[in-house]
């Protein structure tokens, strides 16, 4: 894994996995690892989150419910 920069809240990485580069998001206070849902949904085959999604309807509501209890979280730099 490679350090790439940090922000006031975050620190990102990135590591590849059978060619696949997966973005990392580690949360500086409670140092938690978040890896990048596009990244993540490539590993499993799907061109993107939105993808799977749509060819795994079932997971929305997974997702949404993640979102809606803290489970999930959002970033606003993309990562």
């Amino acid at each position: 894994m490679k350090y790439l920069e940090s922000d006031l809240e975050y620190d990102y990485y990135t590591s590849y996995f059978q060619g696949i580069e997966v973005r990392w998001t580690r949360d500086r206070k409670t140092q938690q690892f978040y890896i990048n849902s596009d990244d993540g949904a490539r590993l499993l085959g799907f061109e993107s989150m939105a993808d799977l999604l749509s060819k795994e309807p079932k997971l929305i509501d997974s997702f949404l419910d993640g979102i809606n209890n803290g489970e999930v979280k959002q970033y606003k730099n993309g990562n």
